[in-house]
């Protein structure tokens, strides 16, 4: 009875050691799962920062280009206020160039008056009549200025609206920027957590190969303290001491794993062979599945080398790519905009130089009318210079008298 419950106390004991070592497999396995967990939380987390790293470039990009759109709308408002101001200035000068030519004329008039009033009559009509010259003249010429004017607001209007379009434009981009910054905030968030995640996810998985570590050590201990016992049974075997009772208790202290002190030291030679055999073979299996363990890992580890090289190989290659990929869109990018930047900024010159033409072309017309007023104002003071050289009796002559005489 009590060989029975000795072999089965050593069969029980080789099961809890299997037992235990398939456990330390699953666990092993359940362990590899989290770090393949792990490195894909990683991974996501890597491709998370390069589209958040992406997305800031962008986003500088098009910040570098509405300070480029917002200094050509700058450029473009003082052209336009300087064309504004010109324009005043010479409307201004034209206008006081009129004032000047009426407060001369009106100032030669009176003077004729106050010198020849016996002239009065005569140079009355003739005044009268260069009025109406100089009224149609003057009318004829501000419903010229007038249509150059209206030309010129209608330039002024365009110029407003292409303004105004690109401050629409300006206003989108500004609203696409603020949705660019929005989504970077949820990425941000997102990436937080998922940090989080990892984070928890490292811990876990370190307090995991720390239990792990534990409970190898443990079965290592274990295992070792057999080989120990079992070593040491067989040199007091072999030492064959002369008292049985000496051999009996040091088997009993060798095998015994539980409390069992208290047990009859009284064992047959061959329920020692028995036990003996049935060790060495839980010693072999142990052996054995310690070193197939130990190929496994090995293994093991080199596959995991393998596919990390891989990875990184991929990983070499995809960046390599989108690095290409971002030069290509980035260079695409520049040349848009500067094709973009060049064709406005031959519209705005094409605008500038049409509107100083029309303005050299008023300037000019304005000359040539200051230039005809000018001579009728001397042919004006001319006829009146002969007026006043002739005789009085040919001032008050009748006119239809004088016709008669010059037919005759």
């Amino acid at each position: 009875m009590t060989k029975k419950s000795k072999k089965e106390k050593n069969r029980e004991k080789l099961e809890t050691i299997n037992m235990m070592a398939i456990e330390l497999q699953a666990m092993r396995s359940s362990n590899e799962e989290l770090r393949s967990c792990v490195q894909s939380l990683v991974e996501n987390a890597e491709k998370a920062k390069k589209e958040a790293k992406r997305q800031e470039e962008m986003l500088l990009t098009q910040q570098q280009t509405y300070r480029q759109l917002s200094e050509i709308h700058l450029k473009h408002m003082v052209e336009l206020q300087e064309v504004k101001l010109a324009n005043k200035l010479a409307n201004d000068a034209m206008m006081g160039a009129l004032e000047e030519i009426t407060q001369e004329e009106y100032n030669k008039r009176t003077r004729m008056e106050e010198t020849n009033l016996a002239d009065r009559l005569a140079i009355e009509a003739l005044v009268g009549a260069l009025e109406e010259i100089a009224q149609e003249e003057r009318s004829r010429r501000k419903v010229g200025n007038g249509g150059e004017m209206t030309r010129v607001r209608e330039r002024l209007h365009q110029q407003e609206g292409a303004t105004r379009s690109l401050e629409d434009s300006m206003r989108l981009e500004q609203e696409k920027v603020s949705e660019m910054r929005e989504r970077m905030g949820t990425m941000e968030d997102e990436l937080r957590v998922m940090e989080r995640e990892k984070n928890f996810a490292v811990q876990r998985d370190k307090e995991t190969s720390m239990l792990l570590n534990r409970e190898d050590e443990r079965i290592l201990a274990a295992l070792n303290t057999e080989c120990q016992r079992t070593n040491q049974w067989l040199r007091s075997y072999a030492a064959k001491s002369s008292s049985g009772d000496q051999e009996a208790d040091e088997f009993d202290q060798s095998l015994d794993m539980s409390e069992n002190r208290g047990q009859s030291p009284h064992k047959s030679r061959s329920a020692v062979s028995k036990a003996l055999d049935d060790l060495k073979e839980s010693n072999e299996d142990l052996r054995k599945l310690v070193s197939e363990m130990h190929r496994e890992k090995t293994a093991e580890k080199m596959a995991t080398q393998e596919a990390r090289k891989e990875k990184e190989k991929l990983r070499e290659l995809y960046d390599s790519e989108k690095e290409k990929e971002m030069e290509t869109m980035r260079k695409q990018f520049v040349q848009n905009t500067l094709e973009a930047m060049k064709e406005n900024e031959e519209k705005i010159i094409f605008q500038y130089t049409t509107m100083l033409n029309e303005e050299k072309t008023l300037s000019s017309k304005i000359r040539r009318e200051r230039d005809e007023l000018s001579g009728k104002v001397w042919d004006l003071e001319t006829q009146i210079e002969i007026l006043k050289t002739r005789p009085a009796r040919q001032v008050y002559r009748p006119p239809a008298r004088r016709r008669h005489d010059d037919k005759s």
